[in-house]
């Protein structure tokens, strides 16, 4: 029986050492040197969440016990309904395979929330807080660092004077530093600690130095229904002290959006791009009011609404937002007045329960009761962020709001009920043989990916200490996850149980692949970067272990378009079939797969026009015209995307001198100097007014008439 209480204790003590390992790691994984971290944290995230899914489901079965009761499922209605819509907004709607990253990133937070939710109770929450505030001191002392310009690694004052710590932008920290005070400020209400205190000044200092608008806002807010907490649900110990806590909240509410205002202010133009993107988010929203675009689809849908005043505030023209930076209103744009409707409605329904089960909490289980409100108290001030910001969709930051928010969840509707599952023995022999059978599948595979990714990746010429470290670090993870599946093979008793093992190895092989591609990814961008063409093997190598990435895809054209080799070759290095094949032929493939599942980049249509027109003189006389068309084709939808870009006005004009047609050029060139017709603002046409490129071109031109 003590054995049985032991292993039954394996699997919870498992699942909160293996969250809390993922709480720290997300934030701090920044540090591995990588092109996009963000893709880095995404594939942490897929692991985290199937992982603790994994463990939840074999101590289940290891109990004996389910939770999918008619009970459980009336309490999750609500939130079930809210996903079978999000479901129908993504199988029902266009760009499936460019939204598929989105929706799985759904699937996976539900399987976390619920895992959080179910898996745990008050003891591990406080488990779990200590590793929060493990990782925020670390994130902390590292933001400190930066202020003081002693930051070690390559992006040293990559955004000026603003700090970002670890996560890899100053609105991400500044996140990340509120909903930490808030959890500090309630965790010290509960259990007053010296170090607390340090932390919440440190959180305080980071804060200051993100200069962000959002997070200062969220701040403020939430430190003001803290003070109200305190007054109506505790007021019997804060009862000697109301009006103290009440001018205390009021005034550090004011400083707080004070502080808002000020860096509004001083970055006044970060202001405007966001109401701009606000009114083209809104015009999305009035195309299609009821049901929206469908989920994840606002970056490839939004381009065709974007304003032309937001290229001159961005100053680029490779650049694409990929969200509305309002939470709200891309809910409203993407799943339509319905959806919101139902996220809403989940929103309330979770929101009249908190307060339900805080007046009782704050009578019967005062502890639970600031776990409760400093929890539900940290996701708010998440969401009140993401009013003006897009952190909600970032790994470092939603892992953590779907923590609190199963959290929450557990403790404002649970315990939730387990019911028995009849006992079935099954005879040792054959249990035996399917463990070994999932051992031996388990180990080959794992030992074969292994030689292939070391065997490709470690080139003498090109190790660097920190590709050593990212690799040797992933290497560590990958170890642990076999071990914890072995161990856990070993403590299962039938042979569905063994089954699950082997089908969660398959999933983190899925995400070992995914691991392997950013890795090679990093790698074709350093090459690209130094104009190295050898980054097209590894951007295939890339797009072998993760074909659902189009942004590999418009990478790699792009380095076909820079080399525009135009002899017929056949290499399987660099993505080529049965047949023989140029640069022009792949990077043709590669734009036009990304164009299919993303049409609305400007950039991508400017790329591809260009790469019809640099193709056309090959050719002869009498088919040149037709990449001429094809190319005028892109170049004019680039055009209509993006009214601003110089480049594309001249790769216009170019095309008509080819023809022979200088007037038609002289009119693209000054279409440029007029400026676009739907801007108004004198100092953003003063920018085409007086380029100096475009005069000395129409110059020219007009010279040669």
């Amino acid at each position: 029986m003590k054995k049985i209480e032991e292993k039954q204790d394996f699997f919870k003590k498992l699942l909160i050492a293996w969250l809390g390992l993922f709480s720290v790691l997300l934030p701090l994984c920044f540090c591995f040197y990588t092109y996009d971290s963000a893709q880095i944290k995404i594939t942490l995230f897929y692991i985290a969440a199937c992982g603790a899914f994994f463990i939840w489901l074999s101590g289940l079965f290891f109990r004996r016990q389910t939770p999918f009761t008619k009970k459980n499922f009336y309490t999750f209605l609500p939130l079930i309904i809210y996903f079978l819509y999000i479901a129908f907004s993504y199988f029902f709607k266009p760009y499936r395979l460019a939204r598929l990253d989105s929706f799985a990133r759904i699937i996976f937070s539900g399987v976390l929330f619920c895992v959080v939710a179910f898996g745990l109770d008050k003891q591990n929450f406080k488990t779990l807080l200590k590793y929060f505030f493990i990782s925020a001191w670390a994130v902390f002392i590292y933001g400190i660092l930066q202020f003081l310009n002693l930051d070690f690694l390559p992006w040293k004052a990559f955004f000026d004077k603003r700090i970002f710590s670890t996560l890899a932008n100053p609105n991400l920290l500044g996140s990340f530093a509120v909903f930490t005070a808030v959890l500090v400020f309630f965790s010290f209400l509960n259990k007053p600690r010296k170090s607390l205190i340090v932390l919440f000044v440190l959180a305080i200092i980071n804060l200051i130095f993100t200069e962000s608008k959002g997070a200062w806002l969220a701040f403020g807010i939430s430190l003001f229904l803290g003070a109200f907490c305190c007054l109506y649900f505790f007021s019997d110990i804060y009862k000697k002290h109301k009006k103290k806590i009440f001018l205390l909240g009021l005034i550090s509410c004011v400083l707080a959006i004070c502080f808002a205002f000020n860096f509004s202010f001083k970055r006044s133009q970060s202001v405007s791009f966001r109401l701009s993107t606000w009114r083209a988010s809104w015009d999305m929203v009035e195309a299609s009011p009821l049901s929206g675009t469908g989920i994840g689809s606002f970056e490839i849908i939004y381009p065709a609404y974007k304003r032309p005043e937001i290229f001159y505030m961005e100053k680029l023209h490779n650049m694409q937002s990929q969200h509305a930076e309002n939470y709200y209103l891309e809910q409203l744009a993407t799943l339509g007045l319905i959806g919101f409707g139902l996220f809403l409605w989940v929103l309330f329904y979770v929101f009249k329960q908190i307060l339900f089960k805080l007046k009782i909490f704050a009578k019967d289980d005062r502890e639970k009761a600031f776990l409760l409100a400093g929890f539900a108290l940290a996701s708010f001030s998440v969401y009140i962020h993401n009013f003006v910001d897009v952190s909600i969709y970032f790994a470092s930051t939603s892992f953590f709001l779907i923590l609190f928010n199963g959290i929450i969840f557990n403790l404002a509707f649970g315990p939730f009920e387990t019911l028995p599952l009849p006992q079935k023995q099954q005879s040792s022999d054959v249990f035996k043989a399917a463990a070994f059978l999932t051992l031996l599948f388990i180990g080959a595979v794992f030992i074969y990916i292994q030689i292939i990714f070391w065997k490709d990746f470690f080139i003498p010429s090109q190790l660097s200490f920190l590709a050593l470290l990212y690799v040797l670090f992933f290497l560590a993870i990958s170890c642990a996850l076999l071990f914890l599946l072995i161990k856990i093979l070993f403590k299962v008793r039938q042979i569905k149980e063994a089954l699950l093992v082997l089908f969660t190895a398959g999933f983190f092989l899925l995400f070992w692949f995914q691991f392997m591609s950013n890795v090679y990814f990093s790698r074709a961008t350093v090459l690209a970067e130094n104009s190295r063409f050898e980054g097209l093997i590894y951007y295939t190598k890339a797009l072998k272990y993760n074909p659902a990435l189009p942004m590999l895809n418009y990478f790699r054209g792009l380095m076909f378009l820079n080399r525009f080799h135009l002899a017929k070759t056949r290499d399987k290095a660099i993505g080529d079939g049965k047949e023989l094949s140029d640069d022009f032929k792949r990077a043709l493939r590669d734009f036009t797969r990304v164009k299919n599942l993303a049409p609305n980049t400007a950039l991508l249509n400017y790329n591809l026009g260009s790469l019809y027109l640099k193709y056309a003189p090959t050719r002869e006389q009498e088919q040149r015209e037709y990449f001429y068309f094809k190319a005028q084709e892109n170049l004019e939808y680039a055009l209509l995307l993006d009214p601003v870009d110089e480049n594309i006005y001249f790769q216009l004009a170019n095309i008509e001198l080819a023809r022979g047609n200088v007037k038609k050029a002289i009119y693209y060139v000054k279409e440029y100097l007029k400026g676009p017709s739907q801007l108004i603002n004198a100092e953003y046409l003063k920018t085409h007014s007086e380029n100096a490129k475009a005069k000395q071109v129409l110059k020219q031109l007009e010279a040669s008439l």
